[in-house]
């Protein structure tokens, strides 16, 4: 055997190795998992959490606008000013929050978060 054909056999009996050991298991945290979409609560629109607004009803029941997307509570999503008013016009802002929402509440959301769509632009 010369020294072309030991190197090629040698080449083969690697590659035969190879074929018959197991594969490594893939580990679940090895890759990112892609970021969850969420919904405007009006027009259905799917987008990641920081291109969305969200509402929440805090656990004691009050109702503030969540920039962090982290306050603890019921939250809803919506995806522009427009669709913001036009959840207040049709309850839906209070369908998707389970509650009853008062003038007052909803003056001071108002306020709130027609300054974050502002700030959006």
């Amino acid at each position: 055997m010369n020294q072309h054909d030991q190197y090629t056999h040698t080449q083969q009996h690697d590659q035969q190795q190879q074929e018959h050991q197991p594969q490594q298991p893939q580990h679940r945290h090895q890759h990112t998992a892609p970021k969850r979409l969420r919904s405007c609560i009006v027009c259905g629109i799917s987008a990641s959490k920081c291109d969305l607004v969200r509402i929440v009803r805090t656990p004691e029941g009050s109702l503030l606008l969540d920039t962090s997307g982290k306050k603890p509570g019921r939250g809803a999503y919506v995806c522009s000013h427009s669709c913001f008013e036009q959840a207040l016009r049709s309850s839906k802002l209070q369908r998707a929050l389970k509650t009853q929402i008062s003038q007052d509440e909803l003056k001071a959301l108002f306020m709130q978060v027609q300054s974050v769509f502002i700030d959006k632009r």
